[in-house]
């Protein structure tokens, strides 16, 4: 991916509790694949403000390889970052929500997943943000489903 490519990517933000080890494994992630499966239903955010009702589901999944000793040190740095920003966050930027970890199958060598919950205020919107990061070898993936009902 180029370095332009690499900028229209989200990125992951870790919160204060997170260590400068988890917060400079975050900063230096260059992904090398990445890929989007669109919405399963029509994406209610095209429709007039007022109107804003329906269900957005998408896919996007990052990846990367190198050396499997740097990828299993990478892997623990997220991990950790993610384990120390879980449980009930203010808004800010976004609405107020809670992070716990969830059950993923066992696949790859480490894996770590968490569940991000969101209710926009006055109820008009809520969002289940799964995170997945699985390290097989040399390779690291995160894998995120973004589940949004409106109205």
């Amino acid at each position: 991916m180029t370095e332009a490519q690499q900028k229209m990517l989200p990125r992951i933000q870790f919160c204060e509790a997170a260590s400068e080890e988890s917060r400079s494994a975050a900063d230096a992630l260059r992904w090398q694949a990445f890929r989007q499966l669109d919405q399963s239903e029509d994406d209610p955010i095209d429709m007039r403000a007022g109107d804003r009702k329906g269900h957005l589901v998408f896919v996007q999944e990052f990846l990367m390889a190198a050396d499997p000793d740097e990828v299993a040190a990478t892997f623990e740095a997220l991990r950790d970052g993610m384990r120390a920003c879980e449980g009930d966050f203010p808004a800010g930027e976004e609405c107020p929500g809670t992070v716990e970890p969830m059950t993923v199958a066992e696949v790859g060598d480490n894996r770590y997943a968490e569940l991000t919950t969101m209710e926009e205020a006055g109820g008009r919107a809520s969002w289940l943000l799964h995170n997945v990061l699985v390290r097989e070898g040399p390779v690291l993936m995160t894998l995120q489903v973004v589940d949004i009902v409106m109205g």
